[in-house]
């Protein structure tokens, strides 16, 4: 692999890309790139653009190596000469187009291969896992054939735009925003209206708008709000992700898991351990510590830290 670990080196880059919702303008915009630059059209479309209030540093990643990048992205930039513009690439819904602008090339060194091991093969171990599931969950969902209605879907989409506009904090739960709607919330009040309409169907089973609202989170989409075909991309996510946690539930049922010791013990260890963060996040959220407290606790307790023998001490 061209940006990947290998037994003597780890590479990591930075990526500038950018998405377009469909095939043709991702086209357009590519072509202008490699005839104006990334940079260029990417100023262009953002100054012309004001109300995204978003800047291209937003459009940049960190130094990432192979383990920080899903396989997806990784097969499509591996072989992707330094400085040049891909082809657009469909992930989640929209098109991407990636330039790679640094290579960062590191020594593996022998410590890391001994210290770093066990955290190598947990990343690998978890990428196969999650391939696994995946093969698993089509396997699953395939035969259900879970289809969308188009109008419903759109409806509630435009409904999600206009309670985001009209709520910053996103307070007021989206099923009561609709059902409230005064007539000049055009979009709110029409989502009302199909409120006992059909949005989706999956093997013998059919969910109705209003039910499909009962297992929606819509902050879960907020970065989604500013652009409707994203939006919608992300709606979709959403209910094909309800479904299949719903059938999913159902078949651990019929299989007893819900009664099983061991499930129960790692569901309860799950909840604990989302409490601490959740606690931890809360908790140190007013902490601040600067770079004199930090100096100031390394030097006294030193002894609590090993030095790499093959690096200079940062204390």
């Amino acid at each position: 692999r061209s940006y990947s670990v290998t037994g003597v080196q780890t590479c990591a880059l930075p990526i500038c890309y950018w998405y377009e919702p469909n095939k043709t303008y991702a086209d357009r915009v590519c072509d202008a790139m490699r005839q104006r630059g990334y940079t260029a059209v990417v100023d262009e479309i953002l100054g012309n653009n004001p109300e995204l209030n978003l800047k291209p540093k937003d459009f940049e990643t960190g130094y990432l190596t192979d383990l920080d990048t899903s396989e997806e992205l990784l097969a499509a930039i591996e072989h992707l000469p330094m400085g040049e513009i891909s082809d657009p690439v469909l992930l989640d819904g929209v098109y991407y187009i990636f330039q790679v602008t640094d290579i960062r090339r590191q020594p593996l060194t022998d410590y890391e291969l001994t210290e770093r091991a066990a955290s190598y093969r947990q990343i690998l171990f978890y990428r196969k896992l999650n391939k696994a599931a995946a093969q698993y969950v089509s396997a699953v969902m395939t035969p259900l054939n879970l289809t969308t209605k188009g109008e419903p879907f759109r409806q509630l989409a435009d409904a999600i735009l206009e309670w985001a506009s009209l709520d910053s904090t996103l307070q007021t739960p989206l099923l009561q925003a609709i059902q409230n709607a005064p007539g000049e919330h055009k979009a709110l009040a029409a989502a009302r209206e199909l409120l006992d309409q059909p949005i989706t169907t999956f093997g013998k089973e059919t969910w109705t708008v209003q039910e499909f609202l009962g297992r929606l989170n819509p902050v879960k989409m907020k970065k989604s709000f500013n652009d409707r075909n994203r939006l919608r991309a992300a709606l979709n996510d959403e209910i094909a992700l309800a479904v299949r946690n719903q059938v999913l539930i159902e078949k651990a049922r019929d299989l007893k898991l819900d009664r099983s010791a061991n499930v129960q013990t790692t569901l309860r260890e799950w909840r604990e351990k989302w409490v601490f963060e959740e606690c931890r996040k809360s908790y140190s959220r007013s902490v601040r510590i600067d770079e004199a407290d930090l100096r100031t606790y390394f030097d006294q307790y030193k002894e609590r830290y090993r030095v790499r023998p093959d690096r200079k001490s940062v204390v």
